[in-house]
């Protein structure tokens, strides 16, 4: 039980998550690009490849991580695959293909016979 209130309760954090990963890749962007350019006009010597490869990680983080609706949409859709995955649901979808054709056909006879009218 404990592995499920966890998960809900980072669910729920989906967007705050996000918030923070985009105020910490915009103000790493800004630091990164100071940083590179202080490198380039000789004033520093620090960590330049190391601050931008963590900058590279939170910029990764955030475009990865879904937001709260984004994730509902997932589970949703993966609900669904599975639900449709059934044998119910399986026989459900001939049992409508069936129809459909049925009712295709009674169309297609009745349009052709206006026709040769």
């Amino acid at each position: 039980m404990t592995n499920e209130v966890f998960w809900l309760y980072l669910f729920t954090r989906l967007d705050a998550i996000q918030a923070l990963l985009q105020i910490a890749s915009m103000l790493g962007g800004f630091g990164v690009g100071a940083a590179w350019f202080a490198v380039f006009i000789d004033r520093w010597n620090g960590p330049v490849k190391s601050l931008t490869a963590v900058w590279v990680c939170v910029v990764m983080l955030f475009v990865m991580i879904p937001t709260q609706k984004d994730a509902m949409f997932i589970l949703a859709g993966t609900g669904v695959i599975q639900a449709a995955k059934t044998d119910t649901a399986q026989r459900l979808a001939g049992k409508s293909v069936a129809v459909i054709e049925k009712a295709l056909d009674d169309y297609l006879k009745q349009t052709t016979k206006e026709k040769s009218k």
